[in-house]
């Protein structure tokens, strides 16, 4: 809300202004549990490092040449259009994690890279709906392409599949909670990982994501384009990284779930700010679709959005 509030007053500002190297913060209290019902009173969003910055006036950018206020405008497009981005993560989190009723659970296991991207492991799925118990299940691991994840033996040959212990535990709530229904999906003790540093052992984490697709479109969709795994990776949930561990053990659970109705009216008024009227649920639903089979895969759609937040902006070229 105080982000979307802060666009607000970007785009109401008379001239573009030239804020190089200024900072935005996000701000909350992490030393112990708040009171219920103080959350939202900790989260802050702060402005500052203003040391390269300069706040210009409509006399003195009438003032300036036209090479100058063309400056002006290129910066004052990169700092809107970089607040805008910061705003759509925040929400395509937020939507991603707990808008929509999830029905499926998807555990990847990566490998750590310091320099380059992290390395898939594999990736296992579990039907959410209908779970009414813990169950504890060493899943077995699927490649990208869709096969299965071995490792050891001697050249290709004798290689034991990969698996991942993980469950899922319905979560009982208050009645005065904000979510309808919640699970605890746990990432727990691993088999046969593969080693995928030359020098060392693998530096293997687990991330845990929710879709509302059920468990056999999960799959399918990963198997026919595995670049939806980056979709997932941008809501999932994340264990500490083992590092040099061959056989790693996490015993890590996350609490997934989905918002009441009457609970998502916060994220709609602050989307009201960017829309200029009243957010409805649909809105949110074509901005941040529930599913990955959903994308359309045209365009950026974060630029889309920044182009919501700032309609009349003059965006740099490059």
């Amino acid at each position: 809300q105080e982000l979307s509030q802060y666009i607000k007053a970007c785009r109401n500002v008379s001239v573009p202004q030239q804020w190089i190297g200024s900072s935005i913060m996000l701000a909350f209290d992490s030393e112990e549990v708040p009171k219920r019902g103080d959350v939202r009173n900790l989260a802050r969003v702060h402005i500052f490092d203003w040391g390269r910055s300069e706040l210009n006036t409509p006399a003195v950018h009438d003032s300036l040449s036209p090479e100058e206020q063309k400056e002006r405008h290129q910066y004052w497009g990169y700092y809107c259009t970089g607040v805008a981005f910061l705003l759509f993560d925040l929400v395509s989190l937020y939507v991603g994690r707990y808008w929509y009723k999830p029905e499926a659970v998807a555990f990847s296991l990566w490998d750590k890279d310091k320099v380059t991207n992290d390395d898939l492991i594999g990736v296992c799925t579990l039907p959410l709906i209908g779970r009414k118990q813990v169950l504890l299940e060493a899943r077995p691991l699927k490649t990208a392409t869709g096969s299965p994840a071995k490792a050891g033996g001697l050249l290709g040959l004798f290689r034991k599949e990969t698996k991942l212990e993980v469950s899922v535990e319905p979560v009982k709530m208050r009645s005065d909670s904000r979510f309808e229904t919640v699970w605890c999906a746990s990432a727990h003790g691993t088999k046969n990982v593969p080693r995928m540093d030359a020098l060392s052992p693998t530096d293997a984490f687990v991330e845990v994501a929710t879709t509302s697709d059920s468990n056999s479109e999960l799959e399918d969709i990963i198997r026919q384009d595995p670049q939806y795994l980056n979709h997932l990776r941008c809501t999932a949930h994340r264990t500490t990284v083992a590092v040099d561990e061959g056989a790693p053990v996490f015993n890590e659970g996350f609490e997934v779930g989905v918002l009441k109705k009457a609970s998502r009216r916060e994220l709609l008024d602050a989307m009201a700010g960017i829309l200029g009227k009243d957010a409805t649920e649909e809105q949110v639903m074509k901005l941040f679709p529930p599913s990955v089979k959903d994308l359309d895969g045209t365009g950026d759609r974060q630029v889309k959005f920044s182009e919501l937040c700032f309609p009349l902006l003059q965006r740099p070229k490059n």
